[in-house]
């Protein structure tokens, strides 16, 4: 008994280090996010030192047409720029379409960062999803702030597949509204939330998770599928990862391999000792009815004549008599 409570202990051990595990590699992921968006807030921190030094609105237009001309920021997807709370267009004109940069700029207007994943209108196919980085332009007359804005699909090279783990049944790169971004490959749906209510089934399970990614908070959730348990990890934090996140799904047998082959091992020699102890339990249950047996015979029996002596009849006789209490009987005793 103390043997199992161990072992149940152990197991459950094995649990949270296989959590803390799928959490850590998780972060570890989630920093090359990171990095990449400091890496582009930096780049717009240049672009907002260049605008510094313009001294018209002409010099802005003409910088911002000619910045995706330039191998460094030859990805960059357009410009826009605040003045006195009014967001303009690359060509100067005030831009009146959706664009989250405002609420940043009313936020966080002297600080550079990631304004996050939105649906632009401006480009002319229509809707595009875009991710923004914003820069304060100190010392200009022209422009309290820029704004950078690439396409959705730089984001994925903010994830790239060698940056995910390969103890990961699936990785993914999300919003925290759940769409995903980067790692769609390896599932099949595109929101997460809808992934895993199909997966494992379990409301309770996805609720928590929702409650994390929308709080951008990081955490693991454990779950059991099918009778195996799995963990469930989230990287979030709304100030270095934006409005994304990451989320890993791990086999807890896959994370912890060697100690479930402990456990596995402890529980196999269970069995043989189960087994083992079954097996001495019959083999004297079986003794002890034949050696009863051995002495009930030796008490009831003539060994010389092989039949009853005068003990085992009267055991044989009296029931006989109990049923038959009416009836007659006579005896003949006889040597021999």
């Amino acid at each position: 008994i103390a043997a199992s409570s161990m072992l149940v202990r152990y197991t459950d051990e094995v649990q949270q280090q296989s959590a803390n595990k799928a959490a850590y590699y998780t972060l570890g992921a989630a920093q090359n996010v990171i990095s990449a968006i400091q890496e582009h807030e930096s780049k717009a921190v240049l672009v907002a030192h260049d605008v510094s030094k313009l001294q018209s609105r002409d010099e802005i237009y003409s910088f911002f047409s000619t910045l995706p001309l330039t191998r460094e920021f030859e990805d960059i997807l357009f410009c826009r720029y605040f003045k006195d709370g009014v967001l303009y267009s690359s060509v100067g004109e005030e831009y009146n379409g959706e664009d989250i940069a405002r609420d940043y700029y009313a936020e966080h207007r002297d600080t550079p960062g990631c304004i996050g994943i939105f649906n632009d209108s401006s480009t002319v196919t229509g809707l595009m999803s875009v991710i923004g980085f914003f820069a304060p332009v100190e010392d200009s007359d022209l422009a309290d702030a820029v704004v950078v804005y690439y396409t959705r699909s730089k984001i994925e090279t903010f994830f790239p597949e060698d940056c995910r783990s390969t103890d990961s049944e699936f990785s993914l790169l999300c919003t925290l509204d759940g769409e995903i971004i980067a790692g769609r490959e390896q599932v099949e749906s595109s929101h997460i939330l809808t992934l895993l209510r199909n997966r494992i089934g379990d409301k309770a399970t996805v609720d928590q998770l929702e409650r994390l990614m929308r709080n951008a908070e990081s955490g693991t959730v454990a779950v059991e599928v099918a009778g195996k348990d799995y963990v469930i990890s989230v990287a979030a934090d709304a100030k270095t990862m934006c409005n994304l996140c990451i989320v890993d799904y791990y086999s807890v047998e896959v994370l912890a391999a060697s100690s479930f082959v402990f456990v596995n091992s402890i529980i196999a020699i269970f069995a043989i000792f189960a087994l083992s102890l079954v097996g001495v339990l019959l083999y004297f249950s079986i003794r002890h009815a034949v050696m009863k047996r051995s002495l009930l015979n030796k008490e009831t029996v003539n060994d010389e004549l092989d039949c009853l002596n005068r003990y085992g009849f009267e055991k044989e006789i009296a029931p006989i008599l109990e049923r038959n209490k009416n009836s007659y009987f006579a005896v003949v005793v006889c040597s021999l």
